[in-house]
């Protein structure tokens, strides 16, 4: 599985509808997603949808989710927003690990 492109408010109001799943957001600025995104989505796809988002196409994604340093991601559950992520590294991919397995 890979990431949903988001390109607009309406695709992600739609990404949060999503039931009994994590919603997971990676915010990047510009080029191909990396390798270690691609692997996650697979790895978590029974658990959690995984969508995307390019600053670089949408600029005003950063304030939208309130980030300042890229790569970011965002996970919700139910519509709610349970855990955000700036800059992302080591750390943060073992704590998105311990989320998304849920």
């Amino acid at each position: 599985m890979s990431h949903t492109v988001l390109n607009n408010k309406a695709d992600f109001d739609k990404a949060l509808e999503t039931k009994d799943k994590n919603v997971f957001i990676y915010i990047h600025d510009g080029g191909e997603l990396p390798e270690s995104a691609k692997n996650g989505a697979a790895k978590f796809e029974a658990t959690s949808a995984a969508f995307s988002v390019d600053a670089a196409v949408e600029p005003k994604v950063k304030d939208y989710f309130q980030v300042s340093e890229l790569p970011a991601a965002v996970i919700y559950k139910d519509g709610k927003e349970l855990k955000k992520f700036e800059g992302l590294n080591q750390e943060h991919m073992g704590e998105i690990g311990s989320i998304l397995s849920v």
